[in-house]
């Protein structure tokens, strides 16, 4: 015959863990995957009903509301009152513009002449030898003196 003591102490073991999760506040049962299976396989049927019922309630309003209805226009022409866009620049204008601008640049920097605010331009390569020749010491920098912190 079945010897029935190391069931019975499987039994108890089993009962002793079960005793020691539930002390611990562990959980004390599985999941039921049949349930779970069922209320998945139940979600999917519901939504293959779901998708023809909600097409036939589609057609139904369509065909109520009417079928060969024409699309909405609005009352008031919405071109009249859109705003007026400047011209786009094309590469010729482009062209010219940056043209002119170096034109502009050019004189500036090679000729003599006076700033808006009263103050005298020269002529940048004139500015280069006048640096050159009478060297660094003649600008009006001041040398920069270190700074050293304090003792704490």
């Amino acid at each position: 015959m079945h010897n029935l003591e190391p069931e019975a102490e499987a039994d108890k073991i089993e009962q002793e863990a079960l005793e020691t999760a539930k002390k611990n506040k562990y959980e004390g049962r599985d999941l039921d995957f049949v349930k779970l299976g069922q209320g998945i396989n139940g979600f999917f049927i519901f939504t293959l009903i779901l998708i023809p019922v909600s097409f036939v309630f589609m057609f139904g309003i369509q065909f109520v509301m009417g079928i060969d209805r024409k699309p909405f226009t609005p009352l008031v022409d919405s071109t009249k009152n859109a705003p007026k866009l400047a011209p786009l620049q094309n590469n010729v204008t482009a062209w010219k513009d940056m043209q002119d601008l170096r034109i502009k640049e050019h004189k500036l920097t090679t000729t003599y002449g006076t700033t808006p605010d009263g103050k005298t331009r020269i002529p940048t390569d004139r500015a280069m030898e006048i640096v050159a020749s009478e060297g660094a010491a003649s600008l009006s920098v001041q040398p920069v003196t270190p700074v050293t912190p304090a003792n704490p």
